[in-house]
């Protein structure tokens, strides 16, 4: 069912809208709930920003051209600090920024370029800044006035304290008009575990940047409620104009949409569609780049996919894709989706395994292709490059960070094509200095604009890092190829205990498991059907090594 539901408006044009009222029959859909009453909603900070654009070129959509990461794990050295990715050269340059205020993306990361792709400001949940780097007057504790766990992470950067998750800035209007900004927070006690998030208020604030350093001139907080963390994603109205976001209500299958338009009113309503999403910390939300999909993925429920209708904001053709592996652990369930630039193709990646699926497909689950099993590359003894958030480029590529902080992104360089046509290479990019595990987020900013959601043109160099290229090699599998026995043994430095050996075809599907004792084993391979197995190495619910073994009969 649906609910529309009218915001508070008071000051924000708030009689002009109700003498328009709700949202009508005949531009938005049906009216199916009858029961109106203001939507409470998590923490979302919606930022006008005053900005002076007649500079800028017409038409320019480059709003996502640079892409800022850093993390805040040690000294401001040639490991630690901050940097950006810049589109605008081709190939896309990694640059370093030698300075303390850009690299504080602990957990998440938020910016926006003007049209021509300069940067604009960056937001790491605690401040905003501008191209400068420097705070905005009011920027620097906008999102914690009530909020001491927000206050103490932010202040101290502490961590277990808060996790900030998804938001992002949208473009103006039109020319002269205002940048809007849509923030979620929340906040975890440290001792429980798996780490269950809350989401609470949502504000409005207007940022005048006209001044130096810019400031924020007004704040007002719109309503509240608990929604699911990690949820937020924005897409054009088919108007071309107006935005949609959408988020869920947390644990429910009830989705929440607000649609922005142009002349500063809103109307959010609710929708009842799909399963239960389940509470859990990991997840992730994506539209497709030409809005006709929404994908959520939640290591609990699955993937749900919907068609997505732009023009009344309605969900509809539900379908649950169910990706979990044999494991038990994590390493079998989705936390991030992305669809390719032509929308044929969804991805989904879990820890250790990335998967495609076929969108128009009658019958998606069999259209599920494995891409990608994580090959156990890492740079110190707790950073795993494994496999978690997702976003487009404006590249046409795919980016993909790591839960853990590393210098590297992996990437998916030709989205468009099927199976491992996709050419995806793990720990590709390499960065000049550590980022975080966060990756921006940046919704489809050239849809409707009459520009190419994309631009293929632009070139990538890589620094891809062979397999076995590790400081220390822990797993040992041969012969190589193997016909009946294949023999595993560990590097001689571990303490052997609490391993386990894990043998996975290439569709993903558990071969062998075993523990192994004194740190060898021979595994008799005989009944494997012959071709490409992965033989991985476990400890304490954690994937440690992978390597490739060839079976032949």
């Amino acid at each position: 069912m649906d609910e529309r539901i009218r915001p508070h408006l008071s000051d924000c044009g708030g009689d002009a809208y109700h003498q328009r009222g709700v949202l009508g029959r005949a531009e938005y859909g049906s009216q199916r709930g009858t029961n109106s009453k203001r939507l409470k909603m998590s923490r979302i900070f919606i930022v006008w920003v005053a900005i002076e654009m007649a500079t800028l070129p017409a038409f320019s959509q480059k709003h996502d051209y640079i892409w800022p990461f850093g993390t805040n794990g040690g000294a401001f050295d040639t490991l630690w600090g901050g940097g950006y990715l810049d589109f605008n050269a081709s190939p896309i340059q990694t640059v370093r920024v030698d300075t303390q205020s850009i690299r504080l993306f602990e957990e998440t990361t938020a910016a926006i370029s003007s049209g021509d792709g300069q940067l604009l400001l960056t937001s790491n949940g605690c401040s905003i800044v501008n191209h400068d780097q420097k705070i905005i007057d009011g920027g620097q504790s906008f999102s914690m006035d009530d909020d001491p766990v927000i206050k103490k992470y932010c202040n101290t950067l502490s961590e277990g304290t808060v996790r900030i998750s998804t938001f992002c800035f949208l473009p103006p209007f039109k020319v002269d008009s205002s940048y809007l900004f849509v923030y979620f927070s929340e906040a975890y006690t440290p001792s429980q575990y798996p780490l269950i998030s809350w989401c609470r208020s949502v504000d409005l604030a207007y940022i005048d940047t006209k001044s130096d350093p810019g400031k924020i001139v007004k704040r007002q907080k719109l309503y509240l409620d608990t929604l699911s963390c990690g949820i937020l994603s924005c897409v054009r109205h088919s108007n071309n104009v107006d935005w949609w976001i959408i988020t869920q209500k947390q644990n429910s299958n009830i989705y929440v949409k607000t649609l922005i338009k142009a002349d500063g009113s809103f109307v959010s309503f609710q929708q009842h569609i799909g399963d239960t999403l389940s509470r859990n910390n990991d997840y992730g939300s994506r539209f497709s780049m030409d809005g006709r999909y929404f994908a959520v993925a939640n290591k609990k429920s699955g993937v749900f996919l919907y068609n997505f209708d732009r023009s009344t904001g309605e969900l509809s053709n539900f379908k649950n894709i169910q990706i979990q592996t044999p494991d038990t652990t994590d390493a079998g369930w989705p936390v991030s989706v992305a669809f390719s630039p032509n929308s044929k193709f969804l991805y989904t990646c879990s820890f250790e395994y990335l998967y495609q699926f076929e969108t128009e497909s009658q019958n998606i689950d069999s259209s599920k292709i494995l891409i990608a099993i994580y090959d156990g590359f890492k740079t110190g003894t707790f950073q795993w490059h494994s496999f978690y958030t997702m976003q487009n480029g404006p590249d046409c590529r795919i980016y993909m960070t790591a839960p853990q902080t590393g210098r590297y992104y992996h990437v998916i360089h030709k989205p468009d094509l099927k199976g491992k046509d996709c050419d995806f290479r793990q720990h590709d990019l390499l960065l000049p200095v550590h980022r975080s595990s966060n990756i921006p987020y940046f919704p489809s900013y050239r849809l409707g604009t009459g520009e190419p959601l994309c631009d293929s043109s632009i070139t990538v160099s890589v620094h891809q890092i062979p397999v076995n290229a590790h400081t220390h090699v822990l797993l040992n599998v041969f012969p190589n190829p193997a016909n009946e026995t294949a023999h595993i043994e560990l590097g001689n430095y571990l303490a052997f205990s609490n391993y386990q050996i894990r043998i996975l075809n290439l569709q993903g599907q558990q071969l062998y498991s075993n523990a192994l004792h004194n740190g060898q084993s021979d595994v008799d391979v005989s009944s494997f059907p012959p071709g490409i197995v992965f033989v991985q190495l476990w400890l304490n619910g954690r994937m440690l090594e992978v390597r490739k073994l060839v079976v032949l009969h």
